[in-house]
């Protein structure tokens, strides 16, 4: 059986799962049989089911494939839980745009973020800047890595433009594998 096969099985079977709200409880319906859960306890739902069909299959995919293996495995289910579904989540909660927020007109990164064009022909895009992501007050760049020469150079953008940034190591994009830096005006000028 090929991987394309084992994604069909496994779409059709996700087809199948229905979450609704039931009075106070979550209601899960598979296949006809009905689970309901707490309002109280509703966060854990979605990690109980993934965490069950998760170790139920790696136990079963641990006895049959050789251990050169197992690191893959490893490696595989990192990127496509944390990584994939992790960002799509992130997505969700966040409330991203599609273009920069108002006051980057007023900054040296205007002509950078309002050129449209890809930041691998612009020569004074910063390395750094991966992952561009926009909320309605800030900029948020998700980097792999940064030099300290590299971010020395954000704080004299951040400087000469009379804007802030945090550092944070809840990324939307591999989490784990990046980090978060969010842009934005120093508090008194927004």
């Amino acid at each position: 059986m090929d991987l394309d096969k084992v994604v069909d099985i496994l779409r059709n079977i996700a087809k199948k799962i229905r979450v609704s709200r039931v009075q106070e409880k979550v209601e899960i319906a598979i296949e006809g049989r009905k689970l309901y859960v707490d309002s109280d306890k509703e966060e854990l739902v979605i990690p109980h089911l993934l965490r069950t069909f998760l170790l139920n299959a790696t136990k079963k995919y641990l006895k049959v494939v050789p251990r050169e293996k197992h690191q893959d495995l490893l490696n595989s289910l990192y990127y496509y839980i944390t990584g994939y579904y992790g960002a799509f989540l992130k997505s969700k909660l966040e409330k991203y745009r599609k273009t920069p927020p108002g006051w980057i007109g007023n900054t040296s990164l205007a002509e950078t973020f309002s050129s449209g064009r890809k930041k691998e022909y612009l020569p004074h895009y910063p390395p750094y800047f991966d992952h561009v992501k926009y909320t309605e007050d800030s900029i948020i760049v998700e980097p792999y890595s940064m030099t300290m020469e590299e971010f020395q150079k954000l704080i004299d953008l951040c400087k000469r433009n009379g804007l802030t940034f945090t550092v944070s190591g809840e990324s939307c994009h591999l989490p784990g594998h990046t980090f978060r830096i969010k842009i934005e005006p120093l508090k008194e000028q927004k």
